[in-house]
């Protein structure tokens, strides 16, 4: 029988852990929670039981149906078989961007043999949705080194987040301070896309507010030495990244050529690139020699902040509908990304975009010092503004989970819970809320929300964690700052 039993839900507890019985397992569990497994195709009211901080199984309740999602992952026509997926054309299986279209084993609780087994920790989450840890794949997390760093496992583990994904804050001449100053000390788990700009962003902030940025020399923009440090590094480095925006690249001189090198590092190192498109020179679909953004782009590369509302966003200037060119790339594999950020997110393109049905891939914050108090403010909140938008609950659990984890070619270590996988799991309430909430965009502009994506708790490796469970948002202070910040974004047609 369980040695501790206590309900999961507000700040987590924590747990006076019993000795262990000689010759038994020593187990925790999490019952009665509504498990979404994009990945693995499992919807149901089960316990996922975690032994030496690995998931070891997952048991439905008895009586319980397991349901289909409906989040593009998986579908009720499953035959079963391993499915090529559309991706990323470098895909060997279970490489980042092929996912096994499978029904995990998932058993019925009667069926488990608890004979052997002292609990540890048994965590009620009745009424709960319990999900593999969330992803986030655009963060800045290099605190103290660049003035967009936060501290990682304050905004982001504390909020639900077991993966980060840092998002250039680096370069090749300064990833070394990053990997041991910053990624081996803290307990999220934590990766990065390296900048183009050997610097990185050492001495620059948001783009597009006044000149003068990370690129605004080639000589700065080395493929050859950004190749060779992804290769020395690909345990923690997952891509190249590159801001388009004629601000930090000489009022945009530099842009057509800062792209053909991310390109080229990116091809030379085998990952995908990353890339911020705003108010740039560049346009969608290149012409003669000139490359085009995300005309350009491969399978696999990621068009970061999606829905911004500035000049060289994916709508076409003269229909206002989603351009033909984004249609086409996202057609041949090319991922959307959310990436919201302080100014990376507007309500009426979101709005034109899934009344297209065009939809991200994956959700992300773009979290640093800037957008930590608003308009971002953690995942959370912007998986809750998607809900909002329509997306449907599983394919917004899947575009922060196993999408992501597919993305950056990590889908072996995170964003599934198969017995086996290290045991980050997220915890959370779907919560009505009555009166609504006004709730802000990156110029001011609100909506009227009336379900948030709350927090309740969350494990990193089988532990649990310390949980920000007070919800931050929305920030009156930020809403007025939001409106004022319009007319600072220099534009360049």
């Amino acid at each position: 029988m369980c040695s501790v039993y206590h309900s999961i839900e507000g700040d987590m507890a924590t747990v006076t852990k019993s000795s262990a019985i000689k010759h038994k397992k020593i187990v925790s569990v999490i019952k009665n929670g509504h498990v979404i497994d994009v990945y693995n195709g499992i919807n149901a009211i089960a316990d996922v039981y975690i032994e030496h901080g690995y998931i070891s199984k997952i048991v439905q309740l008895r009586g319980q149906s397991q349901h289909d999602t409906d989040g593009g992952v998986f579908n009720s026509n499953s035959n079963n078989k391993r499915k090529r997926c559309s991706s990323h054309s470098r895909c060997d299986n279970d490489c980042k961007s092929c996912l096994v279209d499978k029904r995990s084993d998932i058993s019925s609780r009667d069926d488990y043999n608890q004979d052997n087994v002292d609990f540890v920790d048994c965590l009620d989450a009745s009424g709960c949705i319990v999900t593999p840890g969330l992803v986030d794949c655009h963060v800045h997390a290099y605190q103290y080194a660049t003035s967009l760093g936060i501290d990682v496992d304050k905004t982001c583990l504390a909020r639900g987040v077991t993966t980060a994904v840092d998002a250039g804050s680096a370069g090749s001449a300064t990833f070394e301070g990053f990997d041991k100053f910053i990624r081996e000390r803290c307990k999220t788990r934590l990766f990065a896309f390296l900048h183009i700009a050997k610097h990185g962003l050492a001495a620059v902030g948001c783009s597009g507010l006044k000149p003068g940025g990370e690129c605004d020399s080639l000589n700065a923009v080395d493929p050859e030495t950004c190749c060779d440090v992804i290769t020395q590094n690909k345990d923690a480095i997952v891509g190249v990244k590159v801001r388009l925006a004629a601000s930090i690249s000489d009022e945009g001189r530099n842009e057509q050529e800062m792209l053909r090198r991310s390109l080229q590092a990116a091809e030379c190192s085998q990952v995908p690139l990353m890339v911020h498109h705003a108010l740039s020179t560049v346009i969608h679909k290149g012409e003669g020699d000139n490359l085009g953004c995300p005309g350009s782009l491969r399978r696999g590369d990621i068009l970061t902040h999606c829905f911004h509302g500035h000049h060289s966003n994916i709508l076409d200037t003269d229909s206002g509908s989603v351009s033909k060119t984004c249609w086409d790339a996202k057609k041949r594999g090319v991922l959307f990304d959310v990436g919201h950020g302080q100014g990376s997110f507007s309500w009426k393109v979101a709005e034109q975009c899934v009344s297209e049905g065009f939809w991200p891939d994956t959700i992300s914050t773009d979290l640093h010092t800037e957008s930590e108090s608003g308009p971002s403010y953690s995942l959370l909140c912007t998986m809750t503004k998607m809900l909002h938008l329509g997306m449907p609950l599983n394919d917004v659990i899947g575009a922060v989970t196993c999408k992501p984890a597919a993305m950056i070619g990590k889908l072996k270590e995170i964003g599934h819970l198969r017995p086996g996988m290290s045991a980050d799991v997220t915890i959370l309430k779907q919560v009505d809320l009555t009166p609504p909430i006004e709730l802000e965009d990156s110029f001011g502009e609100t909506r009227s929300i009336r379900t948030s994506l709350d927090l309740v708790g969350v494990m990193r490796a089988g532990v649990q964690q310390p949980v920000f469970t007070i919800r931050s948002w929305p920030n009156p202070t930020t809403v007025r700052e939001c409106q004022a910040r319009r007319s600072q974004y220099k534009l360049h047609h």
